[in-house]
């Protein structure tokens, strides 16, 4: 009998657009824009910055910050 392997790409820090940051963190435009909205009262000064990339139209988001963001919420959540 032959075992299936899988391949696992294994993938290292890298720069993701707004889209995938939105997908990875689970939240949409709004929430993105009050997050990063100094004004708003929902401000998070912890939000991943985005990157200038090259020409300095495009920007992206580290997925080294964005994971320290999750762990360090996470760790929030944990213990409210």
């Amino acid at each position: 009998m032959s075992e299936e392997v899988k391949k696992v790409k294994i993938r290292g820090p890298y720069f993701m657009s707004q889209n995938e940051l939105f997908a990875k963190l689970g939240v949409g435009r709004s929430t993105y824009e009050k997050l990063t909205n100094p004004s708003s009262e929902h401000y998070d000064p912890d939000f991943p910055k985005p990157v200038s990339l090259f020409t300095g139209k495009k920007f992206r988001y580290s997925s080294i910050d964005v994971d320290h963001y999750i762990k360090m919420k996470s760790h929030v959540s944990e213990a409210a």
